[in-house]
């Protein structure tokens, strides 16, 4: 357990290291639920007046992509635990963004251990500017 979460943690601040900017910052938690299920709590916290797009976004959707090591199983999909701003858009059609905190949970069984990393794909954008793409 305790090497599962560092591993996990490890991956997301040296890739958040290598951002040109950090108008999120992002870290992870572990739960244990017990006999071997765990959930994987990703937390984006937003710089103020900035946000971050949703999955439905045409452009550039916030994605986690999971992987994951010998003796571990995605249970189920990552689900969005914070609410997204609805937005409307002319050209990008209806979207959601994050403002202030982003939350993802991923349910995972872990046997005997294992390694897991998450690579994060998002842009982070006020209302004058985005920066590009990143990675975390």
């Amino acid at each position: 357990m305790r090497k599962f979460f560092t591993i996990l943690l490890m991956s997301l601040v040296a890739l958040t290291a290598y951002a040109q900017e950090e108008y999120a910052t992002w870290s992870a938690t572990v739960k244990d639920n017990g006999n071997g299920s765990q959930t994987i709590i990703v937390r984006a916290d937003i710089v103020k007046g900035w946000h971050i797009y949703d999955a439905r976004h045409a452009v550039t959707p916030t994605t986690l992509k999971f992987e994951v090591g010998k003796g571990i199983t995605l249970d189920g999909e990552t689900i969005a635990l914070s609410k997204a701003k609805e937005v409307n858009d002319e050209y990008f059609g209806t979207y959601g963004e994050y403002e202030k905190e982003a939350i993802f949970e991923q349910k995972v069984t872990a046997k005997n251990g294992g390694n897991v990393k998450v690579k994060i794909e998002y842009q982070a954008c006020n209302e004058g500017q985005c920066t590009p793409p990143a990675e975390a």
